[in-house]
């Protein structure tokens, strides 16, 4: 059972909030916007769950496809649209950073002649285009940011791609070139070419690797250096969660500091002011397969979403920060 349903809390302490992620750099949505002045009753931490290892194999074909001239309009023709690509894909800020780094090995050339006038690129949300924003590339367009997960990009993709090949009298339209990681969901791929897709409206799409993600060994530490202290003095502290892995490693982590948060048909032993939130729906659906619920879930993968989320949890248990 959920325990602490009728609990009700009243503070003058500052609430905490553990963002189980790095600092998106150059910009981070989440340490802006509880940076500003309006919220200076929150305070911020990072600990990221992952670090991303880049695939050099994958890399180095993303490189020369570069070289080759593989996202350049010129290399289609009547009989060869399979030559290069129609469009980028990304539902991940590691895969556009790699993107990013591969065009900068390849330095001045790419920089100068690297042309992708007649290409969309479609970014599952706004910090995962960040990067490419930044790269300043010539011409792409950068579509589908309010996404939010790869399920709504794909069909996003579905209604946009077809009309942009038309427009662009093509007779054929060109594949797309998925960059992602090695755990990807297979929303774009499924929903653009499954089988389930008739296959006039199919909409080809090539998968490329670009990194693999390992669990920090320092997370538990880390995150039990911020977590006893917010223990032994009661305090607010809110834990966002973003993916299932960082769901299974806060889970570990919250048990070796004594407390389980796994409703088993019993009692729930909990941090004293420790509350859960998650990113999105998918991400509480993730949460519950280890059998943990989150105490809010926001509507949208953002950080006003989630302050949003808190906010009227914590108006209706009639706590303040």
């Amino acid at each position: 059972m959920r325990q602490r349903s009728d609990e009700k809390i009243e503070t003058n302490e500052k609430t905490s909030i553990l963002v189980l992620k790095g600092i998106n750099y150059p910009r981070d949505q989440f340490k802006e916007f509880f940076a500003a002045p309006e919220r200076s009753k929150y305070e911020t931490s990072f600990v990221p769950v992952v670090h991303a290892a880049w695939n050099e194999d994958s890399v180095r074909t993303l490189g020369k496809h570069i070289v080759d001239a593989r996202f350049e309009e010129e290399i289609f023709s009547e009989s060869d649209y399979d030559a290069g690509y129609g469009g980028l894909v990304f539902t991940s800020r590691n895969a556009a950073e790699v993107f990013v780094d591969s065009v900068v090995r390849i330095g001045e050339y790419a920089m100068n002649s690297f042309s992708m006038d007649h290409m969309p690129i479609y970014c599952v949300g706004h910090a995962t285009a960040q990067p490419l924003e930044a790269l300043e590339l010539h011409g792409p367009e950068i579509l589908g940011q309010g996404s939010g997960n790869g399920e709504n990009l794909a069909h996003f993709i579905r209604g946009h791609y077809p009309l942009r090949c038309e427009w662009k009298r093509w007779t054929k339209r060109p594949k797309l070139l998925f960059l992602a990681g090695e755990e990807h969901k297979d929303s774009i791929p499924r929903i653009l070419d499954g089988p389930d897709v008739p296959q006039d409206q199919r909409i080809r799409v090539d998968v490329l690797t670009m990194y693999t993600t390992k669990v920090r060994e320092d997370f538990v530490n880390d995150f039990s250096s911020i977590m006893r202290p917010a223990i032994v003095n009661s305090s607010i502290q809110w834990v966002v969660v973003f993916t299932k892995k960082g769901t299974e490693k806060l889970l570990d982590a919250l048990g070796r500091l004594g407390f389980d948060y796994r409703d088993r048909g019993r009692e729930i032993s909990k941090a004293p002011n420790c509350y859960i939130a998650a990113i999105g729906p998918k991400t509480r659906q993730e949460m519950q397969e280890f059998d943990c619920t989150p105490d809010v879930v926001a509507e949208k993968p953002t950080a006003a979403a989630v302050h949003d989320a808190i906010e009227k949890f914590m108006s209706e248990k009639k706590m303040s920060g």
